[in-house]
């Protein structure tokens, strides 16, 4: 959003100064100031000098005053006085820099060649589809004090059949929201997250593997906290994440819990490097599988090279216990994050991850898998009319293994995702800014299980307008 500026009048911060300025600008003072701690009215003698001769300020001869403007205040400057000043101007701007409202319309249309990423059958379509967007931020996340937000967007969707779209709702709402409190040491934060989502996935570094195109309600809410400490800092998290699978998908509604607590310690003889001791805990309840809960000690490193690059790790072991008579008991396997980010220059980012992990299955019963990826997206401003150059991509391997003892799974999977886009920003006018973006995404899985493979190829173009 574009700040809007006021302008008002800066005068000096004390009553006594206040009133010689507007005698000596001419101006009748109506009302005396009011009493009060510090505060004396100008007949008034303080109580220290008693029995010495009161201030005469009717006769006090001042230079005449000169007044100029500023971009956001009228000021009236005295030479005769040397007084700290107010500036209503700037406080008022102050005001209004702490809310932020941001408005924004897209227009996009592109040709999908697998609608529905079925593994055969594939259908292709010319998708049309807008987006319009509200943003409310009050308050600075990084600043002392309360602040909070709220983002709506909502999306309509058109296909070029009915054979295309599936029978899926074209609308889908997404509503985020936060809220927190930073004090000197301590920051305190409440976020969630409510999603319709009915499968129409445009962006595609929120395709899921297992998921697809399948529609759901998505919501989750966390509650997190920071404590600074002498030479670190604790964190700690609690989520709550919940997915119900629409009937007809076949797909199994999960519920999940999760708890992380970490502390991080900064040693003086070197003080880019952050050593830490973490935790993760929590339980998974999954349709037509076993309840299973799980506790992760982790050794984490956070390291900054330069303002320009910076790493990250974490590595530990999960310990997961499965639940019921016939389960596998518990079982266990190092997991880890490995990530890193480059800067080179103000316009072109770098960022690069690893990791590996297990989690239950939403597509087969009584089964998880181990997966272990990588992802990595890069940004850079071309010299060439301001166009903003992304590219994006991942790889990830899962292996699929029963939760059920003497069941055997022959499930792998390789999945591959690669985006890139070409955009270019251009003013409008003052408080309105215009954006083009043209875009392509591949993204294929090969699996053992001729019913899970699928491909998509979908490019097109995108129009939008923010406030």
């Amino acid at each position: 959003m574009k700040a809007f500026h006021f302008s008002a009048l800066t005068v000096p911060a004390s009553p006594w100064v206040l009133a010689s300025v507007f005698a000596a600008s001419g101006f009748v003072v109506a009302q005396e100031p009011s009493s009060g701690p510090g505060l004396l009215k100008p007949t008034e003698v303080p109580p220290a000098q008693v029995g010495a001769q009161a201030p005469q300020t009717s006769s006090v001869a001042l230079p005449s005053p000169s007044a100029f403007r500023t971009e956001d205040s009228l000021v009236i400057e005295n030479p005769a006085l040397d007084a700290e000043v107010v500036d209503l101007g700037q406080v008022l701007k102050e005001v209004d820099d702490r809310v932020r409202l941001d408005v924004w319309i897209n227009t996009s249309m592109g040709y999908d060649s697998n609608t529905l990423l079925r593994s055969n059958k594939e259908v292709g379509s010319w998708v049309t589809w807008s987006s319009v967007g509200v943003s409310l931020d009050v308050g600075d996340e990084s600043a002392m004090g309360l602040y909070y937000g709220v983002d709506l967007l909502g999306s309509v969707f058109q296909y070029d059949s009915r054979t295309a779209d599936g029978g899926r709702n074209n609308t889908e709402p997404m509503l985020n929201s936060y809220m927190g409190l930073r004090g000197a040491k301590t920051n305190v934060r409440v976020s969630s997250m409510f999603r319709a989502n009915q499968g129409n996935v445009v962006d595609y570094s929120d395709t899921q593997r297992e998921q697809r195109r399948a529609q759901s309600r998505d919501f989750n809410i966390t509650v997190s906290g920071q404590r600074q400490l002498a030479h670190g800092y604790m964190t700690g998290s609690y989520t709550i994440d919940n997915r119900n699978f629409a009937q007809g998908t076949g797909l199994n509604d999960s519920e999940g819990l999760l708890t992380d607590f970490a502390w991080f310690y900064r040693p003086g003889f070197a003080p880019k490097t952050e050593l830490g001791f973490g935790v993760r805990a929590g339980q998974f309840n999954t349709a037509n599988n076993l309840d299973q809960s799980y506790l992760q000690p982790s050794l984490r490193t956070n390291y900054t090279f330069s303002r320009k690059t910076q790493v990250f790790s974490r590595v530990g072991y999960d310990f997961r216990n499965f639940e019921g008579p016939q389960s596998i008991g518990s079982t266990g396997a190092f997991v880890y994050e490995l990530g890193s980010r480059w800067s080179p220059t103000a316009k072109s980012a770098l960022q690069l991850s690893v990791y590996k992990d297990f989690s239950p299955s939403i597509v087969s019963g009584f089964e998880n898998f181990n997966r272990a990826g990588v992802r990595g997206s890069f940004n850079y401003g071309l010299p060439w009319w301001a166009l903003q150059l992304r590219l994006e991509g991942s790889y990830e391997h899962a292996d699929y293994f029963s939760t059920l003892q003497n069941m055997v799974s022959t499930r792998a999977d390789d999945y591959w995702l690669f985006g890139s886009s070409v955009s270019r920003a251009f003013p409008i006018t003052r408080f309105f800014e215009g954006n083009v973006t043209t875009f392509y995404y591949y993204t294929t899985n090969d699996s053992t299980n001729q019913v899970n493979r699928f491909q998509d190829h979908f490019t097109g173009v995108r129009l939008g307008v923010t406030y």
